[in-house]
């Protein structure tokens, strides 16, 4: 009952000092709106933040304050039509004065808000947002602070905003689907941390859980003050913390896990929620079992890979590199090795990065690389050079021939096994926006473990990678009818070589089309005009070797400052399904949800293939639109094409990675995780509620 009284006695104060003001400043404390853009799209959603600043000393509050203090409170006062969502609130620090330990923030925090605008509301049309600001700020003593702040926001396309208002939303606590039980007994509560049953456990090293912090959302449920002992189990940790003076209620009750490197969970503790089942330390089958079925389903996951869209243009380049070794044993098998070696340690080398993502922090998932504009303008650059080499249109030296994969007819490459490796590598860069059938669920375990496991699911899903081709060049070699049926070497490699680079110059124009996605106009034209002066180069300076070595260099160095230029602020602009759909965001799925409207959830991305089959085939089949239509299913779609902390999260509590991602969600049923491959007729009867 103390903090209780404490808390009486603040918001007493906080009433009877109330000043009446408009100005959006306090003698120690700041406050102003930040809006992510000036424009908004009408149905999308507008991110606001209220922005503390108090000065030096001074603090704010938490949503719960501790011991003592007031969380601070936002009242909208918005445009008809205009809905704002709750409070995002950033991560906590514990604060001690005199004996009290009180949650807030000693220096500048952002409150997030989600607004939703409606549809049908005409470009220009200007929408003045107000709020109504009460807090409070405290050093040696508390001062209330109330404002009246407004923003004019306006109906359009959004351009990119506030920089300090994108890393405040990226440093939310992110979502994971982790949750526990509270056993209270002789004043301590104990909590058991454990994702559910059927999902890849949440370990934390030993480290991590000398760090850790559990901030309740609620006061008096723990004691503020209270040492928090944590220590492992199978399938998660234990927290044992003193009890508050209020029993846990039913209804359940949010929390905040803070790791000592500052990355932050949200995460939910009830009362009522049916106790999670620990395996026992010395029950190893369960863990040794899920191990054993997540690597045979990465390994299917590779073997599957290598029939995906996103790996032809690799796979056209091995062919004409059969076609040269195939009578030369030797070769044959030493090329398929390294092309195996290059692979497997670029896959591993992915798993590395994504561990050392995951330990700094950052939300990483599966075709990661492909988020970043240098890295689909290098590759844009790479496939094109490719694809000339192979057209015939210009021969160099070895060096350029290796890393380009170049087979050159009747005289191999200088280096022939290092175009071996390095068609191995790009094989895997070029591979990553697929998602194959069995990965996801493989490479969610992978990044939920880490270490050693990750390590070995990944050379699972490279060894499924690279084995068919090293198969089919040993058999090549082993037995003699086979080998008998590969045409001897003559002009008609020339013209395969040239018809084979046709894929190289798709994919460079796919990669074109995902470089438009991430980068604005100026970036996209700087782009195409290093391409050009490539390829003019290159066609050039056939006989001027210098024409094609600094007009290629100059056209790298333009392509790839291209890359730099301000990104667009597209929303769900991946997407080429016809259905109507409205931009995936947490805030309104909740309020969807809480209408009883059936919602469809696609994440995508710009350079996932898988996504675009699906979206030209199955969420553009005649039956699947007329479900749409008629069940009033909405239609939501998250675009992944740039890294967004908030996809990211809610991919994780699915325990995915990456994209694609379809879950369903129908009134009064648990949300229904869809197949990454589509089928029409199967979702359609979904929709319609005939599935099987």
């Amino acid at each position: 009952m103390g903090s209780f009284l404490k808390s009486v006695l603040c918001a007493a104060a906080f009433i009877l000092l109330l000043p009446i003001t408009s100005e959006a400043s306090d003698d120690h404390l700041a406050l102003s709106l930040v809006p992510a853009h000036e424009t908004v799209a009408a149905g999308g959603d507008i991110v606001i933040g209220l922005k503390q600043v108090p000065d030096a000393g001074w603090h704010t509050y938490w949503l719960n304050p501790g011991d003592t203090g007031l969380a601070t409170e936002i009242n909208w006062n918005l445009p008809s039509g205009l809905t704002a969502g709750a409070i995002h609130w950033p991560v906590p620090q514990r604060l001690t004065y005199a004996g009290l330990v009180t949650y807030g923030y000693e220096g500048p925090s952002i409150l997030v808000t989600h607004i939703h605008v409606p549809k049908g509301l005409a470009p220009g049309t200007r929408l003045p947002v107000k709020a109504h600001v009460g807090t409070l700020v405290c050093h040696d003593v508390c001062e209330p602070v109330t404002a009246d702040l407004a923003v004019t926001l306006t109906v359009g396309t959004p351009v990119p905003g506030a920089g300090a208002l994108t890393r405040a939303v990226d440093a939310l606590p992110q979502p994971i689907n982790l949750s526990a039980q509270p056993q209270t007994k002789k004043g301590m509560v104990t909590l058991d941390f454990a994702a559910p049953a059927g999902t890849p456990p949440f370990r934390l090293s030993p480290a991590s859980l000398k760090g850790l912090y559990f901030f309740s959302e609620s006061q008096d449920l723990i004691a503020p003050g209270a040492s928090q002992v944590f220590t492992p189990l199978p399938s998660g940790f234990r927290l044992q913390v003193k009890a508050g003076d209020t029993p846990w209620p039913a209804k359940g009750e949010g929390g905040v896990l803070k790791l000592n490197n500052g990355q932050a969970y949200q995460v939910q503790v009830s009362a009522a929620m049916t106790p999670v089942p620990v395996t026992t330390p010395g029950s190893e089958r369960l863990p040794f079992m899920g191990l054993v079925t997540a690597l045979g389903l990465a390994f299917l996951g590779g073997l599957v890979l290598n029939l995906m869209p996103c790996v032809f243009p690799i796979l056209s380049m091995k062919l004409l590199a059969l076609t040269r070794t195939g009578h030369d044993k030797a070769m044959a098998r030493h090329e398929s090795f390294l092309y195996g070696v290059g692979a497997m340690l670029s896959f591993l080398a992915l798993a590395g990065m994504l561990e050392v993502a995951r330990h700094l922090g950052a939300a990483l998932g599966w075709g990661f690389q492909m988020q970043s504009p240098l890295v689909t303008a290098a590759l844009s650059l790479l496939l094109l050079l490719v694809g000339l080499n192979m057209s015939g249109l210009f021969e160099v030296g070895g060096r350029l021939q290796a890393l380009a994969g170049n087979v050159s007819v009747g005289k191999p490459s200088v280096h022939p096994y290092a175009s071996a490796f390095m068609t191995g590598v790009l094989a895997v860069v070029v591979a990553a926006p697929c998602t194959a059938p069995f990965m996801a669920t493989a490479i969610g375990v992978a990044l939920a473990q880490g270490g050693l496991v990750s390590l070995a699911i990944f050379a699972a899903l490279g060894l499924g990678f690279v084995l068919p081709f090293v198969l089919m060049a040993h058999i090549l070699t082993v037995i003699p009818a086979v080998a008998r049926f590969m045409p001897k070497p003559g002009p008609w490699m020339d013209r395969l070589r040239h018809a084979l680079a046709l894929p190289m110059y798709a994919a460079a124009l796919w990669m074109i089309w995902v470089f438009a996605q991430q980068v604005s106009p100026v970036g996209l034209g700087i782009l195409l005009m290093a391409l050009f002066i490539i390829a003019f180069s290159l066609i050039g300076g056939r006989t001027r070797r210098w024409l094609a070595i600094a007009g290629t260099s100059l056209g790298v160095v333009i392509g790839l400052a291209g890359a730099l230029q301000t990104s667009t602020s597209s929303t769900a602009a991946a997407t080429l399904a016809t259905a109507p759909y409205e931009a995936f965001s947490i805030a309104r799925l909740e309020a969807l949800q809480s209408q009883g409207k059936p919602v469809l959830v696609d994440l995508t991305a710009a350079w996932c293939v898988t996504c675009k089959v699906n979206e030209r085939t199955a969420l553009s089949d005649a039956r699947v639109l007329k479900a749409f239509r008629r069940t009033g299913t909405v239609y939501m779609v998250g675009d992944w094409t740039r890294q967004d902390a908030g996809i990211t999260a809610y991919l994780r509590t699915f325990g995915r990675s990456g994209v694609p991602l379809y879950v369903y969600y129908e009134p009064g049923h648990k949300p229904v995780v869809l197949p990454q491959v589509l089928n029409g007729s199967r979702l359609a009867s979904l929709l319609t509620g005939q599935a099987e």
